[in-house]
């Protein structure tokens, strides 16, 4: 049974220690007030509260800063805990994890860290077993490693998929706030690269997006992928019904064909006509016509597969294309208005009958009557504004259309009815 040694602590040279060469690939120098302040406590104390952790060749392992600030200090001799296990450099990156697992660091950093720890000591399945020595190198089970970390086994697993998973866009995101750390591990990381592109090309205010936001902009990618897919995998299959079709028909025509070829020649001068001449003839003519009409109908269908698989990258630029998005939206937008605007003329415009006895309404339902009719004319006059429209520069002619009237010598402008 192996057991643990118990590291010595022991007053050091601090031109003895020696950094980590690791150290820096994981963790940042204390910069700024928070180095200043490590600084002042050392000098305030006279040395170091807790001695530095170094391997037996003299290796610092946790305590870098504390090394640092002691020697810009001008200290001769430092504190120093010796772990005699620290022998090569797997059981010293693994304390140099598990002794900064509290230190102060970025979400990414943090992140990149506990994903590294795992990878490269490995993960047991199942549950951890109680043992009573320390083992570095047979692997580790997930709920050992948060548990030392200091997060829940459900974090640690989304952590490992937002940095595995996620393209580096939309962890970016995310660590920056824009995009909550559940919905990007959970959800998000569960896509393929290219909706995951997709949807950090919809994303692109400065702001947070809400989880419901997000799941409605992934639905509306889906949707329309799978919209266009299915029209090209219509279009395709039809395409080769027609071509199966096409095929047929020039065996029948190449049937017939032959049959006439291997008719026997009567010896005699006489010109007969075979009694089913006339029909194989007008089938023969029949055959090829709907030869030539399914030959078109295939490369209508040829055209149509090309068109949509056009619009399918089209599709997948726009997304990408701020613009274009915009422009989207603005148009969806104003189709929902006008069609809102035609209902409310559709339902409400029998209703004006009681204008007529307007006279006859109590004082106080004519000017609520009165308010209603005026917000309306004032919203419509809000919206004419809006547009830069003078409605004295405007008439209808007689054919419905909206013209109008000419200020210059430049031709008239026109709004055509749809």
């Amino acid at each position: 049974m192996h057991e643990q040694q118990i590291p010595a602590t022991v007053m050091m040279p601090i031109d003895m220690l020696k950094p980590y060469p690791r150290n820096k690939e994981f963790f940042r120098d204390l910069e700024g007030e928070n180095y200043e302040r490590l600084k002042q406590s050392i000098a305030e104390k006279g040395g170091l509260y807790h001695p530095i952790l170094v391997a037996p060749d003299m290796t610092i392992v946790s305590g870098h800063q504390r090394w640092r600030a002691a020697k810009e200090l001008g200290f001769k001799m430092v504190r120093v805990e010796v772990d005699p296990e620290l022998v090569d450099d797997d059981s010293k990156l693994k304390a140099l994890f598990e002794c900064n697992w509290g230190r102060e660091a970025s979400p990414e950093e943090k992140r990149r860290n506990l994903v590294a720890y795992v990878k490269k000591f490995g993960v047991k399945q199942g549950r951890p077993q109680k043992s009573g020595h320390r083992d570095h190198f047979s692997g580790m089970y997930l709920d050992d490693i948060a548990k030392q970390s200091g997060v829940s086994n459900k974090t640690l697993r989304r952590q490992m998929r937002a940095q595995n998973e996620l393209i580096p866009e939309l962890r970016k995101m995310m660590d920056d706030g824009r995009v909550g750390f559940t919905v990007a591990a959970d959800t998000i990381a569960s896509y393929p690269e290219d909706i995951q592109e997709s949807i950090a090309s919809l994303l692109t205010e400065e702001r947070h997006y809400s989880d419901r936001e997000i799941k409605t902009a992934i639905a509306q990618i889906e949707r329309e992928k799978n919209g266009l897919s299915a029209q090209l995998e219509q279009a395709t299959a039809d395409r080769d019904m027609l071509a199966q079709d096409l095929e047929s028909t020039r065996a029948d025509v190449e049937a017939l064909r032959r049959e006439l070829e291997t008719r026997p020649v009567r010896e005699e001068r006489i010109e007969v006509v075979p009694d089913d001449y006339n029909d194989i003839k007008s089938q023969v003519a029949e055959l090829k016509e709907k030869n030539a009409k399914l030959s078109w109908k295939a490369r209508e269908r040829d055209t149509e597969a090309t068109y949509l698989k056009q619009r399918l990258k089209e599709k997948e630029a726009e997304r990408t294309d701020p613009q274009a998005q915009k422009a989207d939206r603005i148009f969806t937008d104003v189709c929902r208005l006008e069609s809102a605007v035609r209902k409310f003329l559709s339902e409400q415009s029998g209703r004006t009958w009681f204008l007529d006895y307007y006279d006859e309404l109590d004082v106080s339902d004519r000017n609520r009557c009165l308010k209603t009719v005026m917000a309306l004319n004032d919203w419509v006059q809000d919206c004419i504004r809006k547009l830069g429209v003078v409605q004295s520069e405007w008439s209808s002619t007689d054919d419905g259309r909206i013209v109008r009237a000419a200020l210059s010598p430049v031709a008239d402008t026109e709004i055509v009815n749809e």
